[in-house]
Order: C-alpha cells, then structure tokens, then sequence
C-alpha cells in the first residue's frame, strides 16, 4: 500500500482573521517557544515529562490515523512533525536487536524528549514502551527503546558509569534489549 510523503503543507493552518492555529484535522493549537519548554523543563521536570507523553502520544495516534506502521514512512513522518515543532533533525538506528531514536541538533533537554518519544511510540504501537535517554555527543542525542523493566536497567547501567554501548551489549546478551 503506496502512502504520502511528508509534506509540509498543511501541517499548520494559520487563521489570521480568527486569531487561530489548527492541525491537519482541526483541533486547536499552540506554539510554544523552546526557550519556554526549557524553562518549564528545568522548574518541573516531573509536570514537564507528562506533558511530553502527551503531546507525544497525540501525535502518535496522529501518524497511525494517516499512515500505517511501514517503518520507513513513519519515521519520515515523525521526522517531519519533529522538525516542524523545532525538536530536531529525527532518525532511527538498529543496533542489533536494540532499537534508538537519534536526534541531530536536539533543541530540548533529553527527559523531554525520552517522554515525549515514549508518547510518540506507545500510542502508535499500542505497547508499554519507554525511551531512554543514552546521552548526547557531538550535538547527537540517543534514545532506546525498550520495555519498562529495561529502561530501569538501562538507567542503572549508565549511572554506574557504563557507556551507552556497553549498557546496550550487556543486555543484547542477555536477551533483554
């Protein structure tokens, strides 16, 4: 089944007249600069974080309503409304079974995006999936995808002082990632 590249057009509709700003189906919208989520970040991360899942989870139930899970197609669509609301440059990467968001340029602080990537794919795969952020180097920032219990392990892992590399192997052996 053939589905539409993203297209920026009519992402946004803008009424002037109205004062208004609308998707794609009509729900009502707000622009928020990154200065103020940052800022919203930093005084609450927890308050911060549900936010993130929320916005995140409409716009995965968004992607699955106009196209279907084909992985390439979803991605260039999620990459699309990532870039269109500023969060960055959005790609995937496999790393034997384990599988990582990679944002190029991320204009957000990591556990606001981890949320909001969690949002993004439990709504569109209708799975308890977490994103956990592995760190940023050189302006590239990763996040796994994984199951709740892993996400934990992963968290301890790196706050043990593991690399991100290290953390995803030792649970590929396991069988865990």
């Amino acid at each position: 089944m053939q589905h539409a590249r993203f297209e920026l057009q009519g992402t946004l509709a803008v009424d002037l007249g109205k004062g208004a700003l609308t998707d794609p189906g009509g729900a009502p919208g707000w622009l928020v600069p990154l200065d103020v989520l940052r800022k919203f970040v930093a005084a609450n991360e927890g308050a911060a974080s549900v936010l993130a899942e929320l916005v995140g989870a409409q716009l995965g139930e968004k992607l699955v309503t106009r196209i279907a899970l084909e992985t390439d197609l979803f991605v260039e669509h999620l990459a699309g409304e990532c870039a269109v609301r500023g969060y960055g440059n959005i790609s995937l990467e496999r790393w034997g079974d384990a599988l990582i968001v990679r944002v190029t340029e991320a204009q957000l602080p990591s556990a606001f995006l981890a949320a909001f990537f969690s949002g993004v794919l439990m709504a569109a795969s209708q799975r308890d999936v977490r994103c956990v952020s592995l760190g940023e180097e050189n302006r590239v920032s990763r996040y796994l995808v994984c199951a709740p219990s892993v996400a934990s392990q992963v968290t301890s892992k790196l706050q043990a002082g593991e690399s991100w590399q290290q953390a995803i192997v030792a649970l590929s052996k396991r069988g865990s990632a």
